[in-house]
């Protein structure tokens, strides 16, 4: 492995966190683990110094292990990512996870290519309901969750019509989840779309 392997793997591993899982920061074990490359001091130490400059990441460093340093992907890394996974679909992510006998759910699924199996539809109707109903609990104000409603509320109704528009549907979520204080209420919807 080079260290331009090492650094790709490491984004998109940050990528997946972030659009996936919705993480801040996240420890670099666990980046390895998941995203199959080894932990190299030297560089974690390179990659700390390229992020200073391109803007792409945000590491935080602390005296312990390099193991144990955090890092989180930003605006212009995501973009970097998504464009090169535009032009390869596999871009970043180890070999074993690119073959086509082992379909893998990536993170295309957060760039506008979504997809709602049938079998998730009425999950997902039960899961907006639900965090439409959450949202007088939150500590939003009142505009903030007449908007987070609407939203839900909407996709819920493009959920329930046939031959639902999944990236439609994805865009509302996401645009519900921006709005301050609701992430937490759409984790559990997360997991129902597909690439």
């Amino acid at each position: 492995m080079t260290y331009q392997d090492f650094r790709q793997r490491l984004l998109r591993a940050l990528y997946d966190f972030t659009e996936q899982g919705g993480a801040n920061y996240v420890k670099f074990s666990t980046l390895a683990e998941t995203g199959g490359f080894e932990l190299r001091p030297n560089w974690i130490d390179r990659f700390y110094q390229e992020m200073e400059l391109s803007g792409e990441a945000q590491v935080s460093r602390h005296m312990g292990p390099h193991a144990t340093w955090q890092a989180r992907i930003r605006a212009a890394g995501a973009a970097t990512v998504e464009e090169e996974m535009e032009r390869d679909a596999n871009w970043g992510l180890p070999q074993a996870a690119q073959s086509p006998e082992q379909p893998v759910v990536s993170s295309s699924a957060w760039t506008g290519r979504v997809t709602l199996p049938e079998k998730n539809r009425e999950r997902l109707v039960i899961a907006l309901r639900a965090a439409e109903g959450e949202l007088d609990a939150l500590g939003a104000g009142n505009a903030e969750k007449a908007q987070a409603r609407a939203y839900l509320v909407a996709a819920a109704a493009l959920a329930e019509a046939p031959d639902p528009p999944a990236d439609i549907i994805w865009d509302l979520i996401q645009r519900a989840n921006n709005i301050a204080g609701i992430a937490a209420l759409l984790v559990s919807i997360v997991g129902l779309f597909v690439s």
